[in-house]
């Protein structure tokens, strides 16, 4: 039954159970496992049709490449947002903030946070920020920011500029959110915060 060529892809715990259905022979799942080990039998493995997926974008080092986002909270139906920004290479959180706007000038004090704590640890920082199409990241504001400051960041926008999107710092969020944030009695931004 192991080699027959009528079943090439049946597993073998399919197999088990048709015999017992047919009266062909009567042993348990884990008996038909070991003679197959035993005898040798390899049964052929079906070709997956799902893609591979990508690798995701690595770093080599810390502070070359980080991800910023925004997350809503909700509180007795009052949105607020909090603000991340992670490094790609050790997945730290290098900032953030909690606030009840969504507005580029937060954006804007996280990532200069993250820029001079940065800095203090390295000399020459070259860093590409990788963030979402959303509003608070791309405006008049926040290019400024990166155009007229001394800073060397480098905005790409995921999706868009690459072709990843930005999932490292939406991990964060999803894990303190379900691991963390839902299971506490928040009352107020205070609590958030």
């Amino acid at each position: 039954m192991l080699t027959d060529p009528e079943l090439p892809f049946w597993p073998i715990a399919s197999i088990s159970a048709f015999c017992r259905r047919e009266d062909v022979l009567f042993l348990s799942d884990s008996t038909w496992y070991k003679y197959a080990k035993f005898l040798g039998v390899n049964r052929p493995k079906s070709n997956s049709r799902r893609k591979k997926t990508k690798k995701g974008i690595r770093a080599t080092a810390p502070n070359q490449k980080w991800h910023a986002d925004v997350s809503v909270f909700k509180i007795y139906n009052v949105k607020h947002y909090i603000y991340l920004v992670a490094d790609n290479f050790s997945r730290r959180i290098l900032s953030w903030k909690v606030s009840d706007k969504l507005i580029a000038s937060i954006r804007v004090q996280t990532i200069r946070e993250a820029y001079q704590n940065a800095s203090l640890m390295e000399s020459e920082l070259n860093v590409d920020l990788i963030v979402d199409g959303g509003s608070e990241n791309n405006n008049s504001v926040m290019d400024d920011f990166i155009e007229d400051s001394k800073i060397n960041i480098h905005k790409l926008v995921a999706l868009r500029d690459i072709h990843f999107s930005n999932s490292l710092v939406e991990a964060h969020f999803s894990l303190i959110k379900y691991n963390y944030m839902y299971r506490m009695k928040i009352n107020s931004l205070s609590d958030l915060i």
